[in-house]
């Protein structure tokens, strides 16, 4: 496309703009590869060719594995024709069986319009009876019963469907017939969210074997680090996957731009406008992704002013979209974008997700969006089919942004994350327990099938006089007010507390997190590019009350206290002591006045605080550090130092725990002078596993941190280092010479006492000195590390010697997905002639991130060298050592193609896919190393075992 070639030489050639150009990446244009499906029903089949459309390879690899029986999750990129994929074997299934009905679940009602309209003409030109109906919280009620009676493909949020499962004797005929669930939209269950909706589908599993139905799950998601893993856990059964693209593409252009590079006032936004402009001035049309409501507001005013000015016929192109707009108001910005009247819309994350658009050119992302999942949705929703496209990351000031904006290979190298999914909160889980028991009396054979857990969580609800006990099982207490469901709604979908109001009109709902944050009486309220100010703040009645907008001086900030805390457990590097455990949260809500750059006239909100049980991470700086730091320099203040290192730390811990910027928050109390303590917590009631990471990571987190602070160029601290303040936490003094101190001292304290601590050139073991007596005091720093064996094989020895990565620290990086920092290490070590072990962890890296065809150039490179395998094989076994089971999968599968005759790689498959309880295949696996090797006992006495 010229016109973005243009634009790409502005960026590059013009003064002020390619000051602040870190990097342009050009991403290739790929071709399609396209499969054959045979015994399609006539009426697909005709549908397919009418409308010239060749199914790409794989669309027909999903109707194969569902024709099996067996339950998938497709992993492949946006717009790569998905929807199709996991329609056409339902389609075909309603072909053939006019009674079966499916259930399609998606995370925002938005999504249900577009799939509705799809199902709508896919019955409408094939013949089929679809029979789609959407059941949401804007169903009216004289619909509903309809609906219930006449449904065979049910469209729903989890919300709903949470709802839904009490009233299960309304849906009999649905729930009995049941032969597939659709969850589209996958990897937006993660944390907190995808917990509660991974024990809500086991509840709807339940609930579908009482009515005499197994369906089988159809899962379609972004790309994942850990696909099978995460929809395992998501459902509870086993699933194939397909994560191999076939779609063709065009060529993808990524700038990094960075309006912090010691530039005359810099600003994020003021550049986001200005790129934004220049894209609607050239015919781009485009998305420009915001962190927040209130950003995106911001970008579209400050937009549509300065287009006013000079080009007045392009100002009415733009529009805001965000969540808290009604249905038609939403619709209407959709459709305007796929007839090109919108020419650049800024939104929130509410148009990350596969709402139908259209194809656009280009995607401005304003500010890093928390995960590299979320980032490559963004970008992917430019240059749809083979049209070229261009995608812009600006960052913002605040240390994670800069970072990544600095190491541009953090988002085009590194693997997308894990999606995470905790069942055992108890917090979640109890609530779901007391739905289940309203749902279906449930007896101890159900606990143990579907929420793995016994008799004795019962016991505590039965205390809490909320369940009862009868000799077919446990029951729901039938003088309870009301059903649970609707009281113990789905976390992060709640339909929004607050109304705001204008003129006696609504212009939207919004969270109470929101109104007690934002919404302050004197506030000022953005809304679709408009400023208001709140007049009123109605707590009970939960209304805000907006007029006509007047300036403010006034902003919020929260504070925060952490008490009752009870660890869990504990690890040791030498003077360090971290914790983990059980903390609570309290936060109440205050406004301040600013005057000439001062904050004054602090009042705390006539409002509730918010207190929450959660789970934390917590250490203490030694006091020994705190006397050198007075030695150092008396005129530094402590509590500013240690502040400042709790805000450098916790900017960066979503590197290393891949989490969202506000999912974990750090505590320090600079008011109580003999408090040296640092808190790192979950900010979600019963926590979801993100401060316990922090255990695992913390010296990289230290290191990458002290790192960041001293390339800082600023002298006293500034938001690009140590005095970021996101998520509403209010932020005190802090000191930058300090804070550089007392990190310097964590560090040392680490390297003297975790062995060989990431020294270039070393094979780190990445033991704590302390780690020998942790049978006795459970305190070992890392959980035990793969030692190397006193006999090792000469071959691996000398293999081992010539490379500067160990195996141990291979394996450490990949599990926390730091394939960049691997690659990056590998060839720092590399000479100009490559060695056969440097060549296989490369390719191996390569592999785990989906890039096939260079994994497959380096291993080939490598047996040029060596056409040996008892390194690879070695690699595998210690995969599988650390529990690895899918990369080691991964890996196996793909190496099969290019040395299909090794036995010691076929018997490694067959632990994996025993591992993974897969007995099946594993048992097919040991009989073919035994039919090629009769005398391999190992194999056999696997086999018997099975």
């Amino acid at each position: 496309m010229l016109v973005i070639e243009s634009v790409l030489d502005n960026l590059k050639n013009e003064k002020d703009l390619s000051k602040k150009v870190v990097a342009i990446e050009r991403m290739e244009p790929r071709k399609a590869r396209y499969g054959k499906l045979d015994n399609l029903p006539f009426p697909l089949l005709d549908y397919l060719n009418r409308k010239n459309i060749r199914l790409f390879q794989h669309q027909c690899q999903l109707t194969k594995i569902v024709r099996k029986g067996e339950n998938v999750i497709i992993t492949t990129p946006t717009a790569s024709g998905k929807t199709l994929a996991f329609s056409l074997p339902i389609l075909e299934t309603y072909a053939k069986d006019n009674k079966a009905t499916s259930l399609f679940i998606y995370p925002a009602n938005a999504l249900i319009a577009d799939q509705f309209v799809k199902l709508q003409e896919y019955e409408r030109d094939t013949g089929i009876r679809v029979d789609p109906y959407s059941y949401n919280s804007d169903t009216p009620h004289d619909q509903r019963r309809f609906i219930r009676d006449n449904v065979r493909t049910l469209l729903t949020t989890p919300h709903m469907l949470h709802l839904i499962l009490y009233w299960k004797h309304q849906w009999s005929s649905f729930f009995s017939n049941l032969k597939y669930v659709v969850i589209d939209e996958a990897h937006e269950y993660s944390g907190v969210f995808g917990s509660n909706v991974a024990l809500l589908l086991r509840r709807l599993r339940r609930i579908t074997n009482y009515y005499g139905s197994d369906p089988q799950f159809i899962l379609s998601s972004a790309t994942l680090a850990n696909p099978l893993e995460f929809s395992q856990l998501l459902v509870g059964k086993k699933f194939q996957l397909i994560d191999q693209d076939a779609s063709a593409n065009g060529t993808k252009h990524m700038v990094f731009f960075n309006p912090y590079q010691e530039i005359e006032n810099p600003s994020n936004r003021m550049d986001t406008r200005a790129l934004l402009s220049m894209f609607i001035l050239n015919n781009i049309q485009t998305l420009c992704f915001t962190k927040t409501k209130n950003d995106a507001e911001k970008i579209i005013s400050m937009t549509r002013k300065y287009l006013e000015k000079s080009n007045p016929e392009h100002s009415n192109l733009l529009s805001s979209y965000r969540a808290g707009y009604n249905t038609r108001a939403r619709r209407d910005i959709e459709k305007k974008l796929k007839t090109r009247e919108l020419m650049g819309v800024a939104c929130t994350n509410a148009l990350e997700l596969g709402v139908d658009i259209g194809s656009l050119d280009g995607v401005i992302i304003s500010s890093y969006p928390g995960t590299l999942i979320s980032t490559w949705q963004q970008a992917g929703r430019a240059g749809r089919g083979v049209k070229d496209s261009i995608v812009v990351f600006i960052a913002s000031k605040d240390p994670l942004n800069q970072y990544i904006v600095n190491h541009p290979s953090y988002i085009l190298s590194r693997g997308n994350e894990n999606a995470t999914i905790d069942l055992k909160n108890d917090h979640l889980l109890k609530k779901h327990l007391y739905c289940a028991c309203s749902e279906l009396t449930l007896n101890s054979r159900d606990l143990e099938k579907y929420f793995s857990v016994d008799d004795t969580m019962m016991y505590a609800l039965q205390q809490e006089g909320k369940v009862s006990q009868s000799p077919s099982g446990w029951k729901y207490m039938d003088n309870q007010s009301e059903y649970p469901a609707l009281r113990d709604k789905i976390k992060y979908i709640t339909p929004a507390d607050f109304m705001v109001k204008y003129n006696g009109k609504i212009l939207e709902t919004i969270t109470k997190e929101d109104a007690y944050s934002i919404c302050y009486e004197g506030a000022v309220y953005r809304h679709r590019g408009h400023r208001y100010t709140v007049k009123k703040f109605h707590l009970h009645e939960k209304v805000i009350l907006l007029e006509d907008y007047k300036k403010s001086s006034k902003d919020s900030w929260k504070k925060t206290e952490i008490k009752n805390r009870i660890p869990i457990k504990n690890k040791e590097i030498g003077l360090l002591k971290l914790e983990f455990g059980e903390i609570s949260v309290k936060k109440s809500y205050w406004t301040y006045e600013k005057h000439n750059g001062k904050k004054t006239r602090y009042s705390e909100l006539d409002i509730p605080p918010t207190i929450f049980k959660t789970n934390g991470l917590w250490f203490e700086i030694p006091s020994s550090f705190i006397a050198e730091l007075k030695s150092y320099n008396s005129n530094i203040d402590k509590n500013e130092s240690v502040d400042g290192v709790r805000s450098a730390l916790i900017a960066m811990f979503p590197l290393h725990v891949l989490c969202g910027r506000c999912d974990i928050l750090g505590h320090y109390n600079q008011k109580d002078p003999l408090d040296n303590y640092i808190y790192f917590y979950d900010n979600h009631p019963g926590g979801v596993g993100l401060a316990e990471k922090g255990l695992d990571t913390f010296p990289q987190l230290v290191k990458i941190t002290l790192d960041m602070v001293k390339k800082c160029k600023c002298e006293t601290g500034c938001v690009k280092c140590i005095l970021s303040s996101p998520c509403g936490v209010h932020r005190g003094k802090m000191n930058k010479k300090g804070t550089i101190f007392l990190l310097e001292k964590i560090y040392q304290e680490i390297k003297d006492n975790l062995l060989d601590f990431e020294e270039p050139g070393k094979s780190p073991q990445s033991i704590s000195k302390n780690e020998k007596n942790s049978e006795q005091t459970g305190q070992g720093y890392f959980p035990e590390l793969e030692s190397v064996p006193s006999k090792e094989n000469p071959e691996l020895s000398e293999i081992n010697a010539t490379s500067i990565l160990s195996d141990v620290k291979l394996i450490e990086l990949i599990e926390n997905r730091l394939y960049g920092i691997a690659s990056e290490q590998i060839r720092q070590g590399m000479t100009n002639s490559k060695n056969f072990k440097d060549l296989i962890q490369l390719a191996i890296i390569h592999d785990l991130q989906n890039n096939l065809k260079q994994a497959k150039k380096l291993y080939k490179e490598a047996f040029a060298l060596k056409n040996d395998t008892i390194y690879l094989n070695h690699l595998i076994s210690l995969f599988i050592d650390k529990k690895c089971f899918n990369e080691a999968l991964m890996i196996v599968e793909n190496l099969e193609a290019i040395v299909p005759e090794d036995n010691q790689l076929l018997y490694n498959k067959g632990i994996i896919l025993e591992s993974l309880k897969y007995p099946d295949e594993a048992i097919e696996c040991f009989n073919k190393v035994l039919i090629r090797d009769p005398n391999n006992m190992d194999a056999y006495q696997r086999l018997i075992n099975i």
